[in-house]
C-alpha cells in the first residue's frame, strides 16, 4: 500500500511539473512591466526601444508587420486595449508561455520566444543581443 501511495504522489508531482511547463527566462518579466509601464504612459519613444521592428502582428485585417516609422499611440491603443487594467496586470504578472515555431505558421511566423496569454490578446518577447524585447502581438479571439 505504501509502494502504491509513493508510486501516486510520484506521478501527480511529475504531472503538476509537466503542466507548469518551463520556466521563464531571467530577464523576461522585468521587460514585461517595463513594456507594461510604457504602454499605460502611452510612451511611444520608450516603447520603441524595448521592441525589436519590425513587429509581428497575427490580426484580422491588419498588415503583418508594423515598421518603427509606422508605429505611433493609435498601435498601443490597438494591441493593449487603450491601456487596458486587465491586460496591464496580465503583462506584469508571471504567467508566460514558450512559443513553439514547429507547431504550425502562424506560430513559425513568432520565432523562438515567450508570450504572455492575456485572454487571447498574445503578446511576444524573444532575446536580442542580450536582452528581452517585445517582437509582436496575436489577437486569437477573431
Amino acid at each position: 500500500m505504501r509502494l502504491l501511495l509513493s508510486t501516486l504522489a510520484l506521478l501527480l508531482a511529475a504531472t503538476a511539473a509537466h503542466a507548469a511547463g518551463p520556466k521563464a527566462p531571467e530577464g523576461l518579466s522585468l521587460a514585461r512591466k517595463a513594456l507594461a509601464d510604457a504602454v499605460e504612459k502611452k510612451d511611444v519613444k520608450a516603447f520603441a526601444a524595448m521592441s525589436r521592428f519590425p513587429l509581428v502582428i497575427d490580426v484580422y485585417q491588419m498588415a503583418p508587420k508594423i515598421t518603427a516609422k509606422e508605429f505611433g499611440k493609435a498601435d498601443i491603443d490597438l494591441m493593449f486595449g487603450g491601456g487596458d487594467e486587465g491586460v496591464l496586470k496580465c503583462l506584469r504578472g508571471d504567467s508566460v508561455a514558450k512559443n513553439d515555431p514547429k507547431a504550425d505558421e502562424t506560430a513559425r511566423r513568432f520565432g523562438k520566444s515567450w508570450y504572455a496569454d492575456c485572454d487571447g490578446n498574445n503578446y511576444f518577447f524573444a532575446e536580442k543581443d542580450g536582452r528581452w524585447v517585445f517582437t509582436g502581438y496575436q489577437n486569437v479571439n477573431e
